[in-house]
């Protein structure tokens, strides 16, 4: 199902992992990408801002960090940045999967015990919140990697750019 039904969180959170049974694995590979060794410290902080409350499932995340990720591996700017996902996606998405054949409606429950499947994961995100953040010399394919991670994912979100506070 398109990202677009999931988008809003209308209901409490859903995280109790040890009483969900089914869970999807998540797909985000890794959190933290780029120079993460006790390296040097970058004068450039740029982070993507969520503007409003949203949820942003773990595959949008993940396609978000390899489009970022792969255009600064090949622009050559892999030494001169450090990248880091700031939010974790803790909420376990259910839907209830209804019978699409008509010969199966006879044994299709409809609305009877509606809860649901779990079938994925998502990162609730508040208003003015950082999903993704880089610490980066400047460059200007550091903007146009941001520019291609934003356009993976669905809601409307800001580059912030500002000096390093380095971490």
């Amino acid at each position: 199902k398109p990202g677009a039904m999931y988008r809003n969180s209308s209901k409490p959170a859903y995280t109790r992992r040890e009483y969900i049974s089914g869970i999807p694995g998540k797909k985000i590979a890794q959190f933290d990408m780029g120079n993460n060794g006790a390296g040097p410290t970058y004068p450039a902080q740029v982070e993507l801002v969520v503007e409003k409350p949203v949820q942003i499932r773990h595959n949008a995340l993940e396609a978000a960090r390899v489009a970022a990720n792969r255009y600064v591996q090949n622009s050559g700017a892999a030494a001169n940045y450090k990248f880091r996902i700031r939010k974790f996606p803790f909420h376990v998405i259910r839907e209830n999967k209804a019978a699409a054949a008509a010969a199966a409606a006879a044994a299709a429950d409809g609305m009877r015990a509606p809860f649901g499947k779990p079938v994925g994961t998502a990162a609730r995100v508040h208003g003015a919140n950082h999903i993704f953040i880089a610490w980066v010399n400047p460059d200007p394919n550091v903007e146009e990697a941001w520019r291609r991670a934003k356009m993976k994912v669905t809601p409307t979100i800001n580059i912030d750019s500002s000096p390093a506070g380095n971490a």
